[in-house]
C-alpha cells in the first residue's frame, strides 16, 4: 500500500506539472528508465504540435507524426501524443497528455503515426506534418530545436516568441525587416536564415522579445519580398 501511495503521490505531481503519468490510465505503463529517456521528446515534441498549429491557416483535421531514429522503440504513441497536446493547447486549457487524444477525436482530429529506426543527418527526428505544412525537430543535448520547416533547413529553438517569414532571397531583406520591428520597438534576440532547393527563395526566423502587434504583422507582409508573416509563441 505504501508503494501504491508514492506511485499515486508521484502521478499527482507529474500531472500538475504537466509530465508524463506513469500510471495513468489512459496511458499505457512504461518503465521510468524509458520515461527519463523519452522525457525531453515529450517537450520537443509538443513545441513542433505548437509550431504547426500557428502555421496552419485552419483548423486542423489530420497530422501526421513521423519518428525516426532509436527513440522509434520507446513508445512513438506517445511522443504523437505530446503532438497533440501542443496543438490542442493552442484553444483548449486543461489539456494533458492523458487526455489529449481523447480530446483531439472528439474535435475530429486524425492523427497517423509512422516510425523508422533510420533518421536522416540526425540520431534521432520528430516530423509533424499538417495542413501542408511540416516542421522537424530533434534535441541538441536534452534541449529542443527545430531544424527543418517546409523544407528549409533551419536552427530554430523553441522556447520564447519566433516569426516565420518566408522571402525571395535578395540582399536587404534582412536590414528591411530589422528597421520595421525597431521602429515599432519589437528587439530582435536570435535570427536564422534556411534555404531550400528551390532557388531564390529564403526562410527567416526571428526571435522577438516583444509580443507582435496585429498591425506590425500586417505592416511586415506588405513588404515586397516578404511572403508571409507567422507568430508562433512558446513559454510566454
Amino acid at each position: 500500500q505504501i508503494g501504491v501511495s508514492v506511485d499515486v503521490a508521484r502521478g499527482i505531481i507529474d500531472a500538475l506539472n504537466n509530465r508524463p503519468v506513469a500510471t495513468a490510465v489512459n496511458l499505457p505503463h512504461i518503465p521510468a528508465h524509458i520515461l527519463e529517456k523519452i522525457a525531453p521528446y515529450l517537450d520537443l515534441a509538443e513545441r513542433l504540435g505548437r509550431t504547426i498549429i500557428g502555421m496552419s491557416k485552419e483548423p486542423i483535421s489530420s497530422v501526421q507524426v513521423n519518428v525516426k531514429g532509436k527513440i522509434a522503440d520507446m513508445n512513438p504513441s506517445l511522443i504523437s501524443t505530446a503532438v497533440l497536446k501542443g496543438i490542442l493547447s493552442a484553444a483548449l486549457d486543461g489539456v494533458n497528455l492523458v487526455n489529449a487524444n481523447i480530446l483531439a477525436a472528439e474535435r475530429g482530429i486524425h492523427l497517423s503515426e509512422i516510425k523508422s529506426t533510420v533518421a536522416r543527418d540526425f540520431a534521432n527526428l520528430v516530423t509533424v506534418s499538417a495542413n501542408g505544412n511540416i516542421v522537424t525537430g530533434t534535441l541538441f543535448g536534452n534541449e529542443g530545436r527545430i531544424v527543418e520547416i517546409n523544407g528549409f533547413r533551419v536552427d530554430v529553438d523553441p522556447h520564447a516568441r519566433i516569426l516565420i517569414c518566408p522571402h525571395i532571397n535578395r540582399p536587404g531583406v534582412i536590414g528591411m525587416v530589422g528597421t520595421l520591428l525597431a521602429k515599432h520597438a519589437i528587439n530582435i534576440s536570435g535570427m536564422n536564415v534556411g534555404k531550400t532547393a528551390i532557388e531564390g527563395t529564403s526562410l527567416m526566423v526571428l526571435t522577438v522579445d516583444n509580443p507582435m502587434p496585429q498591425h506590425v504583422l500586417d505592416e511586415m507582409k506588405t513588404l515586397d519580398p516578404i511572403f508571409d508573416v507567422t507568430p508562433v509563441a512558446y513559454d510566454v
